[in-house]
């Protein structure tokens, strides 16, 4: 196993320090947008939009992560070893669980230190982007849940061609149920937005949390059915 977590590192080593990174986002943008950024909006903006663009990248590292897992010659060699594609698997689900902590960590901490900052400047009105980026956390966590199975199973050529087609689905199923639901629209966006601003004040969290938790390890359980189907049908 040892041997398994080191060949993640020396792959994806590069893809890992990129949560620090992208965790950073906010506080790089500050430092280059430093001489425009004034009053409190510019600080809260820059906050958001750097916390929601590293989101963004980061899940890009993390789906790049699985780049060179779909050959045959690796599947059957993994098979065959002592622990197994199991074994793989496993390493694989807990290397990218650890990648969302490490950013979600890096986030809080350089956030943290922008507020401290403006705090310092007697700048008032900032607050912590963490009730913007903990649910996307967790949508990230669900999302690399169906992202794994897909590209074990299909490849990730095939794999993110299929995904593509479905989420191309799934818009068009809700685009249907917003027109049906037209004359109603306002009144479930301004529900949507209560709940989302009081959403720490209630148990939807930790629901949430187990949720995606649940959601996770039944990834894990299905790709480790499916990997080695899937081989039969990688490229090469």
């Amino acid at each position: 196993m040892t041997g398994l977590v080191y060949k993640e590192w020396k792959q994806n080593k590069w893809f890992i320090i990129g949560m620090v990174i992208c965790g950073a986002l906010p506080l790089i943008l500050l430092i280059v947008f430093h001489d425009s950024v004034k009053t409190a909006s510019h600080y809260q903006l820059v906050l958001n939009t750097g916390s929601i663009v590293g989101i963004l990248i980061a899940g890009m590292l993390q789906v790049m992560t699985l780049g060179g897992d779909d050959r045959k010659l690796w599947a059957y060699f993994i098979s065959a070893s002592p622990d197994g594609s199991n074994g793989f698997i496993r390493v694989k689900y807990e290397m990218i669980f650890f990648m969302i902590l490490t950013f979600l960590l890096s986030i809080h901490f350089f956030d943290n230190l922008i507020l401290m900052f403006t705090i310092d400047k007697g700048i008032e009105g900032v607050y912590d982007a963490g009730n913007m980026v903990l649910p996307l956390i967790f949508l990230q966590i669900f999302l690399r849940a169906v992202d794994i199975p897909f590209t074990y199973r299909f490849g990730a050529k095939k794999g993110s061609i299929i995904k593509m087609i479905l989420m191309v689905l799934c818009a068009i199923t809700m685009l249907i149920v917003i027109m049906i639901n037209i004359d109603d629209l306002d009144v479930i966006i301004d529900g949507i937005k209560d709940k989302m601003a009081h959403y720490s004040e209630t148990p939807l969290i930790p629901a949430i949390l187990v949720s995606t938790l649940i959601a996770y390890y039944i990834s894990y359980r299905i790709s480790c059915r499916l990997y080695m189907k899937g081989a039969e049908l990688y490229d090469k």
